[in-house]
Order: C-alpha cells, then structure tokens, then sequence
C-alpha cells in the first residue's frame, strides 16, 4: 500500500501506483510498486532513449512495409516515404505510433528483434531487474512485463536528458509532409500537458508519456516540476471509467509532494550531526586517543535527498546541538584493534530527533590508525596481548589485587633480605674491632 500513510487519496482503483522525487529517488507513495504490470505504449520511452543514444537522430528513416503493417494505434505512415529520425521519435512520443516504434527499431538495431535485445540489455543496465520487454512499441504480449518501480528508474534516468524532456513536454509535434502525403499534426496524448483539457491539465507537468491496451489498462507516466522540485508519477491499470481518474491522482499526487516535501543538499543538513565516537578494544597503550574513534559527519556535496518539510525546518532552525541524532551499525559487534585509516567498520543512519525521520545512511570509515596491543616496540612476540602503562605501586592497587600481592610482596621480602645481610656484616665488624689478644704466659 502507501509508503506514506497520510497520503489522502485513495489508490484502489489502480494496479500500481508510484510517486517519487525524479532527484533523490525517494519514493514517497506507492502501491503495488514491485508488481508486475504490462506497460502498453509508456514502453516508448526505452525506445526514444535508445534512439536518442544511437547517434542517428538526424538519418533519413525509410519507411518499411513491416512498419506499415503495426497493429494499434498509428501515424499513418506510407511505405516507401522517407522521414528524419527525429520527426519519427517526436511524433511517436506526442500520438504513440506504433508504425513509428518499428520503423524506429528497424533504423537503430537493423531489425526489430536486436532492438528489443537492446532494450532488455539497457533495462538490466538500469537495475530493472523485473522488467522483460518483448516489442518496441508497448503491444500486448504475455512477456511483455515490468513493474512502476522498474518504469520509475527508466524514467528517472530518461529525465536527465535535455533532448529527452523537450520532445515530452510539447504539447503537439508537426510531423513534415513528404512526396507520399501532406503534414500532419499529433496532438499529446498526454492530458495534463494539454490546456485544451482543462479538466486535467496541470500547469506544473513536464512530460511523458501515456499507455493504453486492452490488457494493460489505463496508464500514466508523468512529471512535474515546481519551485525547484521535479516529481515522477507513474499510474498503471487505470480500472475507473475511460481511465479518467489517472489525470486528477496524479495532480493529486503531485500537489501532496510538493506541499509536504522538499528537495536540498544532505550536507546542510549533515552540518548539524554530532560526530559518532567508539571506544575501539585491545588498543596500544601507546595510542594518544585511547582507542577512541571519532567519526565526523560525511562530506556529501551535491548529494540530494527528500525530506517532510516539517523536518527540514526543525533542524534547520533548530538552535539546539542534538536536532539530529547517528545511529552506528557495526560490521563486527564490537570494534577491536588493529585498524587502519580508511577501513570501512560500518555505517551510520542519522535521523531527525524530532520527526524520528531518517535522513542519510553513510559507511563509517576509519579516520585514522588505531594499533593493537602488544605491537609497540620491544613488546614480546608482536601479539595482541594485554600491555599496562608504567603506574606506581597505588595505581596498581587500586586496579589489581592480585598484581599487587606477586609485585609488592616479594619485593619488601628482598628488601628485608638485603637489609639483614648488610646488619650482619656491620655487627661482625664492630665485634672484631673491639677484641683484645689474648696471651698466655706459662711460670716454671
């Protein structure tokens, strides 16, 4: 159901539903996001990225009879005729022309079966992992299968270029008259882009592109942008009457992330986080920290995410220290030395006091050297073995009974000894010195 629960409309008329920020990736509601769903037409917006990454955008296309002969919906094309590859991927975006998508296919790849290889091959390198699509242009097949979370990524990416969102954001395309049929104009199937449809028109849509098949439903993948934040919202099985409330959910969706959510640098917020310190164990008595590791918050520049406005104003006007609180997660259960400076210990979530929000999960690297017991100099054997700074005879009294009974004891014991040993030596002196001779005289 909805990631977000104070998301108040109501999903169930859909087969798939996701809303996400186009920038941070964030997904802020969802339903049935990792369900498997056909697609139909929005498949054509792999087949516009892989026309646009072919580097032929400005060949003269042919026209096949293959082409002509596309089921569904069309752009009339005429067998034979010759067009831009451009005008092609324009017009099969505004009026998602089959005839278009195949003769497109057959330009880029040489034919319609290495093109959908191209597809599934660009798919896996966008991590769409559940997505298999077995055509160019959207038509049902039972292998034809991907999920909003999938079509979320492809979008997502698609959106970062230029060429990409002016052809999505017009609102009609002339497709140029050849020597085999007059100019055309296709209009953009695309409602909220148009202001001839005023009931779901929405001034803040960009793009990109609608779907529709008997067995995929209703479908909608659109954006927006405003003040600065750019939304994907992408509708699957439309299940109302003619599909009609896609238009208004997604103005609907759209309009809750932009008043709930905002878009900024992770670093601003970053700034405010307390540095994590961990105690390290077997330490080097000869380290100048004690075992302690401080971890300042990383530096993250031009990284961006999404948050609640309410979270983002409590910690940025928020005049007290601990507005953000880390979280550490250690690889091991406890941190033990040796370590060394850019080992990898684990990660640290930080997360708004407040709200309770998360913010930023990021690794937990060691900033320095930390050496363990028993490998400073001269220490026996080079061993993590427990080595005691140099104390007195107290300090070691207080720390240790039974070090003081095998230091101390023997100790005063020698002490005695030597002390007796030099008493005796001095008495036998002091005797001898004073003895008279002894002599004897014998009267005859």
């Amino acid at each position: 159901m909805a990631e977000d629960a104070d998301y108040p409309g109501d999903l169930s008329s859909f087969g798939a539903v996701l809303l996400m920020d186009a920038d941070s990736g964030r997904v802020l509601v969802s339903r049935n996001e990792t369900m498997q769903i056909e697609p139909a037409s929005t498949t054509k917006i792999m087949t516009c990225i892989l026309a646009l990454e072919s580097g032929k955008m400005n060949d003269a296309v042919t026209i096949s009879d293959k082409a002509v002969r596309a089921a569904g919906q069309k752009l009339e094309l005429v067998k034979g005729e010759t067009l831009p590859l451009s005008a092609l991927v324009n017009a099969m975006m505004m009026y998602s022309g089959n005839d278009a998508a195949v003769a497109i296919a057959e330009h880029v790849a040489g034919d319609v079966d290495t093109f959908v290889d191209m597809m599934n091959a660009k798919a896996q390198a966008l991590g769409m992992n559940n997505t298999h699509f077995a055509n160019p242009s959207g038509l049902h097949d039972d292998e034809h299968l991907t999920t909003a979370a999938d079509m979320a990524k492809l979008v997502q990416y698609a959106m970062k270029k230029p060429d990409f969102r002016d052809i999505v954001s017009q609102e009609s395309f002339t497709l140029p008259r050849t020597d085999k049929r007059v100019e055309k104009v296709f209009r953009n199937t695309n409602f909220l882009l148009r202001k001839d449809k005023p009931d779901a028109y929405y001034a803040y849509a960009t793009g990109v592109k609608t779907g529709d098949t008997t067995q995929a439903g209703k479908c909608l993948v659109a954006s927006a942008s405003k003040d600065g934040m750019n939304l994907i919202c992408l509708i699957f099985k439309d299940t109302s009457e003619n599909g009609q409330k896609r238009w208004s959910e997604a103005k609907a969706l759209f309009e809750y992330g932009f008043d709930n959510y905002t878009t900024l640098e992770v670093q601003k917020l970053l700034d405010k986080a307390p540095p994590v310190r961990v105690q390290v164990e077997n330490y080097s008595p000869m380290d100048e920290s004690d075992g302690l590791l401080t971890f300042e918050a990383p530096s993250s520049p031009g990284t961006l995410i999404t948050v609640k406005k309410s979270t983002a104003q409590s910690i940025l006007e928020s005049k007290d220290a601990d507005a953000i609180e880390a979280v550490p997660f250690y690889d091991d259960e406890k941190l033990t030395a040796p370590i060394l400076k850019g080992d990898m210990l684990g990660t640290v979530t930080y997360r708004c006091k407040a709200t309770g929000e998360e913010l930023y999960t990021g690794a937990l690297i060691a900033s320095r050297d930390v050496r363990e017991a028993g490998s400073e100099p001269g220490a026996s054997g080079g061993t993590a073995v427990s080595v005691m700074p140099a104390v007195n005879v107290e300090e070691i009294s207080k720390h240790d009974d039974s070090i003081y009974y095998w230091l101390i004891v023997p100790g005063v014991l020698i002490a005695l000894l030597i002390w007796r040993l030099v008493t005796e030596q001095r008495r036998k002196r002091k005797r001898f010195g004073k003895r008279r001779p002894y002599y004897s005289y014998r009267i005859k």
